[in-house]
């Protein structure tokens, strides 16, 4: 994923100087989804997180808030060849997998 950095800035009372933050936001044009032919089994090899769910589960992305089946996922890779397991409602909401929550 291509990390692109939005800046913004505040003015610092002492000395009137800008403070710089950074946010960094994913660049969706470079990512390509990769067509996943065994989704469990996919999951199971690149899960970041254990236990891995069954693809049957549900779960809600704290992104966008849609509740999905996890089979529904998709993969995206990025520029530099990382792979990265998504929000379905990818590349609109930029939920991964750290961003899901049981659906109950």
């Amino acid at each position: 994923m291509i990390i692109t950095p939005k800046y913004w800035g505040r003015r610092n009372r002492k000395n009137n100087s800008t403070l710089k933050a950074v946010l960094f936001r994913p660049n969706h044009s470079a990512m390509k989804e990769v067509n996943i032919a065994d989704k469990q089994k996919y999951l199971k090899d690149n899960y970041p997180f254990e236990p891995v769910p069954n693809i049957s589960e549900k779960r809600r992305c704290l992104h966008c808030g849609i509740v999905f089946t996890i089979s529904d996922y998709k993969v995206f890779k990025d520029i530099i060849n990382g792979e990265l397991i998504y929000c379905p409602d990818a590349p609109e909401c930029d939920g991964t997998a750290i961003d899901w929550i049981d659906a109950d």
